[in-house]
């Protein structure tokens, strides 16, 4: 059983590397960390939200869809965002 749970823990380490070099490439670190400081603790809702929509965003998104309500899952992931994208900005320096 370990082996769904590594693989679902390596699309969710690519979405973060993902979403924070596009955080970082478009220069939004402040307004990003933010907004997901701010709604952190509604990442459980979130997660329903975007079960319940999945069948809806399927077509339009393909199986990238599946990522959202795997990384919305714990707010553990939320966080390792942050970080990343902290990482990030004080890679670039000032």
């Amino acid at each position: 059983m370990e082996a769904p749970h590594d693989s679902q823990s390596t699309t969710t380490d690519a979405l973060i590397e993902r979403l924070a070099q596009a955080v970082h490439a478009r220069r939004m670190t402040v307004p990003a960390i933010l907004f997901l400081e701010a709604h952190k603790p509604l990442t459980s809702l979130f997660h329903t939200a975007a079960v319940m929509s999945l069948p809806m965003m399927l077509p339009l998104f393909g199986a990238k869809a599946r990522e959202l309500p795997a990384f919305l899952q714990s707010r553990d992931n939320v966080e390792r965002l942050i970080r990343r994208i902290e990482e990030l900005a004080g890679e670039g320096g000032r």
